[in-house]
């Protein structure tokens, strides 16, 4: 071997194409690729999730794509505009909610304008409470003049993520246009041929 396969970091080139993991790719890229809001990306631990997001995001298709990484995201809504600041580099990251999303706003029109499109991946997403996931998911509602979403959010989860959508406060987006794909493990002869 002339690296650890099972690296807790993602490197494209060991990315392996189940047939799963081929189409789950396909739907991603083609989501992005779209202009969708929102997608979501569901699979039991050690799938390989994270390691699909990053191989989309690597993908040729999508180099004009910026992606904002958050792993295990705080609990409030206002952490997580703190850590997205954070993440975007803003200058000052506030305690202030408003002046916050208005420097996030003006970020996100900074990056359609120079022509990037941003990513706001959310992993572990199901451990968000409904909540907090429902004001995250209200920034997908903010648009450019074209139409086009100035922030597409990923969140990757476990299969019980699914369930928030079927909440009150989260009903709705469900009802929108959402590209949903479930990650399903290796069969047998997936992870024999993976081992050769």
């Amino acid at each position: 071997l002339q690296g650890d396969p099972f690296s807790p970091t993602s490197q494209p080139a060991w990315f392996f194409a189940s047939r799963s993991h081929a189409a789950a790719l396909q739907t991603l890229l083609e989501s992005h690729k779209a202009g969708q809001a929102l997608a979501i990306l569901l699979g039991e631990p050690g799938v390989g999730k994270t390691f699909l997001v990053h191989a989309a995001l690597a993908h040729s298709d999508l180099q004009h794509f910026k992606m904002v990484h958050l792993w295990y995201p705080p609990c409030s809504f206002h952490d997580t505009l703190q850590m997205i600041g954070w993440e975007f580099g803003l200058d000052t990251v506030t305690s202030d909610p408003t002046q916050l999303a208005h420097a996030l706003h003006r970020a996100l029109l900074t990056e359609h304008e120079r022509g990037r499109q941003i990513v706001l991946v959310i992993d572990e997403a199901h451990t968000i409470g409904v909540e907090s996931l429902e004001s995250l998911l209200r920034l997908s509602n903010v648009r450019a003049l074209t139409g086009a979403p100035l922030l597409q959010i990923l969140l990757v989860g476990l299969p019980t993520l699914w369930r928030h959508f079927s909440t009150p406060p989260l009903r709705p987006f469900k009802q929108q246009t959402v590209t949903c794909v479930t990650l399903a493990p290796f069969t047998y002869g997936e992870s024999l041929a993976y081992i050769r």
